[in-house]
């Protein structure tokens, strides 16, 4: 007969069982259970590293770069490129403990090892880190209608209004228009 242990009792009567017994069942709920905890488990810890790589998705030494180069740029007295390094002569206070601030402040990105780069603050004899990875800034002038000039190589005047690039390579980190006056 089909499905479950049947008994022959005497030469008319059978006796079927299709059911489970107390203990398989309760042997079959503790794997469903032990099996449904390791999946949770799993899928928790999924989704804690989802978060923790969000949070370094965007670094966040960009906006505080274009904080700290407005800043300087408002104190500014004249602006200008040299070779890789865009200059200012400003009346800015002191970053990051400096204490004998210089009047000249140079942003540039150097290499700091075969495969590496920096974006550096550089103030007097003092070089503050700004972000790792970039491996050109650039500093342009707005003019009147929009559009982007180098800047001088000589000191020149401030302008209103000025557009950071900021691009490591293969990415670009900043890209922002910086109203100044």
């Amino acid at each position: 007969m089909g499905g479950g242990d049947c008994k022959l009792m005497n030469h008319r009567q059978h006796t079927c069982r299709t059911g489970m017994t107390l203990f398989e069942l309760m042997l079959a709920l503790a794997l469903s259970t032990l099996l449904l905890a390791g999946l949770v488990g799993v899928l928790s810890g999924v989704s804690k590293q989802a978060k923790v790589s969000e949070s370094f998705e965007q670094p966040a030494w960009p906006s505080r770069t274009a904080d700290i180069l407005r800043n300087d740029l408002l104190a500014a007295e004249s602006l200008w490129r040299q070779g890789e390094t865009v200059w200012m002569l400003t009346d800015a206070p002191p970053y990051q403990g400096i204490e004998n601030p210089s009047r000249r402040v140079g942003y540039a990105c150097q290499a700091i090892s075969d495969d590496q780069h920096a974006l550096v603050r550089i103030a007097g004899t003092h070089t503050a880190l700004l972000g790792l990875g970039p491996t050109e800034f650039v500093l342009e002038r707005i003019d009147g209608n929009g559009i982007a000039q180098p800047l001088p190589h000589q000191p020149g005047p401030v302008p209103a209004s000025a557009r950071l690039l900021v691009r490591g390579p293969e990415d670009m980190f900043l890209n922002q228009d910086l109203l100044i006056r």
